[in-house]
């Protein structure tokens, strides 16, 4: 049982410095470039529903990529789901 706590922590620890990096990154990509072409993109997910979305030249790409990544995360999730379940029983 302390090894599972142990493995929440990692994890919602994990996800902390990768949520942090990410806005830190996202802020000093907007300040240092002021007055360029940019381009973004992302991926909300609402229940089964995938919404993209993207801006400017390399928006789309943008969007695609992010959407893949997402489609792994819910995929290993999956495989982590079952595996765990099928242990457990």
């Amino acid at each position: 049982m302390a090894e599972q706590e142990s493995q929440i922590e990692w994890v919602l620890m994990l996800g902390m410095v990768l949520f942090v990096t990410g806005f830190t990154l996202i802020l000093l990509g907007s300040l240092l470039s002021a007055g360029a072409n940019l381009s973004a993109g992302g991926v909300v997910i609402i229940g089964p529903i995938p919404i993209l979305l993207g801006s400017g030249p390399y928006g789309q790409i943008l969007a695609l990529i992010s959407a893949l990544i997402a489609l792994l995360v819910v995929a290993l999730y999956f495989l982590w789901f079952f595996r765990r379940r099928s242990v457990v029983q």
